[in-house]
């Protein structure tokens, strides 16, 4: 989604990325690091994520009743260029 939004914005709309407009992906695809892209996202344990989710199907599987959990995982920022630190207004 983030990559067709750039796209848009700038063949569309003429603005810049990221001059006018800044985009944050998700999942950082690998298209996302092309360098007519270069996309900021957010990367996710995608490993991590298919263990806990593994480890919790087997809990159920194990057991009649289960209480839900609350699971935090750890994400790591991308920074590349479609993303720019406001200006400092006076």
């Amino acid at each position: 989604m983030a990559l067709a939004a750039m796209e848009i914005l700038r063949y569309e709309f003429a603005l810049k990325v990221p001059g006018d407009v800044s985009i944050i992906g998700f999942d950082d695809v690998p298209m996302a690091a092309w360098p007519s892209h270069a996309l900021t996202t957010v990367r996710q344990p995608v490993d991590m994520m298919i263990k806990k989710a593994t480890e919790l199907l087997m809990k159920q599987v194990a057991q009649e009743e289960m209480q839900p959990e609350h699971i935090i995982l750890p994400v790591t920022p991308m920074l590349r260029g479609s993303t720019r630190m406001p200006s400092r207004q006076p």
